[in-house]
């Protein structure tokens, strides 16, 4: 896929947390910033994220590093989370014990 094409699916999963802030638009913006920048070229993820996308480099970071917790992303877990990046993010740090209170 192009940078183009990723480009058009970031956004608009993107724009999904803008009109809602849902929990999942964040993930789905961050599985797609993850495999995006697993298939384009090197240099072009950067690039894209740059020159297109409506957040810069440590934004997506903060997205990827979310939806990359197999925590946060637990299913189970889902309707228990706050729903803003800066709050999941600071939970995708805690220890498992810590998590778990």
């Amino acid at each position: 896929m192009s940078a183009a094409a990723w480009t058009a699916k970031i956004t608009a999963a993107w724009q999904s947390t803008q009109s809602t802030t849902t929990i999942e638009g964040y993930f789905e913006t961050g599985r797609l910033l993850m495999a995006a920048k697993r298939e384009l070229p090197h240099g072009e993820f950067l690039k894209m994220i740059k020159n297109d996308l409506p957040f810069d480099q440590r934004y997506a970071q903060l997205l990827m590093s979310v939806a990359g917790h197999p925590r946060l992303t637990d299913a189970k877990c889902i309707s228990h989370l706050p729903p803003h990046i800066g709050a999941l993010y600071e939970l995708s740090r805690l220890d498992g014990k810590s998590f778990d209170k």
